[in-house]
């Protein structure tokens, strides 16, 4: 079944390394490509925390958290995937300082985040936009540029412009709210806006309309 699941590989035993050995072996001989995705997002970290013999490990190696204790795994995991002479690729979460810069980061957070990644010296895909599962269809994707295309200047206060913001935080089913500022600006040209996503680079906002004296609609692209 499809979920995020609590089942974890055990990173402390050698046992783990010995099947991923021999399953790399297997799919290196199957599939030609110099790629292999492993994954990396969505771990449930409860079985590692619960489980005594791990934290002792994580203590003895000075593995702060269990990202670090991920990141330990991804190591051990290319050591094996190169010398099946394959590159590894893997979401936004496995990206860590102690993996070597021959890793591919595959983001679907967005630009934002694989701009760190890249300042940082590792190569990566950006692949935002392109899920099956998103909430827009497929139309509104094609319309739109992966990459935002600039704020041409909409975020450029003017003595004369009058200027309304607010703050807001949207909760979320999992995971933080989504929090930010939204900003308007009144000009000689009519109104024009801007978003700020706590965490993201700012967003110029389209097509804003009042309804009434309270109440806006206009359209932005959170990622």
């Amino acid at each position: 079944h499809w979920a995020v699941l609590k089942p974890v590989l055990d990173p402390t035993k050698e046992a783990t390394y010995t099947f991923a050995d021999a399953m790399v072996s297997e799919l290196a001989a199957i599939f030609p490509d110099p790629y292999l995705h492993i994954g990396g997002d969505e771990v449930d970290d409860s079985q590692w925390k619960a489980n005594a013999a791990i934290q002792t490990f994580m203590r003895d190696n000075k593995l702060a958290d269990s990202h670090a204790l991920q990141a330990y795994f991804n190591r051990k995991l290319e050591t094996i995937l190169e010398k099946h002479h394959r590159q590894m690729v893997g979401w936004d979460e496995i990206y860590h300082p102690d993996l070597p810069k021959s890793i591919l980061i595959q983001s679907w957070q967005g630009q934002d985040a694989l701009g760190q990644v890249a300042q940082n010296g590792y190569k990566g895909i950006l692949s935002t936009g392109f899920y099956l599962d998103q909430p827009q269809s497929t139309a509104y994707h094609y319309r739109n540029e992966i990459v935002p295309q600039g704020l041409n200047g909409v975020d450029v206060i003017a003595d004369t412009d009058s200027v309304q913001s607010w703050a807001f935080s949207m909760p979320r089913l999992k995971g933080k709210p989504v929090e930010g500022s939204f900003t308007l600006v009144k000009g000689d040209a009519g109104w024009r806006g801007f978003i700020d996503f706590a965490g993201k680079s700012r967003r110029a906002v389209e097509n804003i309309q009042w309804r009434d004296d309270n109440q806006v609609t206009f359209t932005a692209d959170p990622w």
